[in-house]
């Protein structure tokens, strides 16, 4: 296995606690598990899953930056599977006068975000429904993300889960594509 450094591509970054992550954020933690290669992950987080206590996403790590950078143009492009707009990577802030989003008001400074279905989120005019939002996250996984990471990395996996317990100093980034 290979490792790349993106550290260069890091704008800026600040701590988070694990309830102000959701998809589309990119996020660095250190990882406390022995038997791993990289304790270190840069992340693109794709879901959270509260259930399993799992933090499911791309190791951008195993990327070349070329190969990272297709990799985000293909998620932008690949809304065209479930809606008419595009996932639009943009820096954001959390609006803290939105109360309606289940992430608000949890951190302070701008982060980088691949805009990525999450539940409750005004896309395209309504919210998204928990339901609804796990849909057209399985299908832009299915259809463009599995399909295509598998292309790019060849035989190295890049889509890696993470258990929520074992993942400390977790940051949110600030990250240019």
């Amino acid at each position: 296995m290979i490792k790349y450094n993106h550290k260069n591509k890091i704008e800026g970054s600040q701590h988070a606690n694990i309830k102000a992550i959701y998809p589309g954020m990119f996020v660095s933690f250190d990882y406390r598990k022995h038997t791993v290669f990289d304790r270190r992950p840069l992340l693109l987080i794709l879901h959270k899953d509260y259930i399993s206590n799992l933090l499911h996403g791309i190791n951008l790590n195993y990327l070349t930056e070329y190969k990272l950078k297709q990799l985000i143009k293909k998620i932008e492009k690949g809304a065209g599977v479930y809606s008419e707009t595009k996932n639009i990577t943009r820096t954001e802030d959390q609006d803290a006068t939105n109360d309606t989003l289940p992430y608000r008001n949890l951190l302070k400074k701008p982060y980088t975000r691949i805009k990525l279905p999450v539940f409750k989120e005004k896309r395209g005019g309504s919210p998204l429904s928990k339901s609804e939002a796990k849909k057209q996250s399985d299908m832009l996984y299915e259809k463009v993300i599995k399909k295509y990471s598998r292309m790019l990395a060849g035989q190295q996996d890049i889509y890696r889960t993470y258990h929520i317990n074992l993942v400390s100093s977790l940051k949110v980034l600030e990250f240019k594509v």
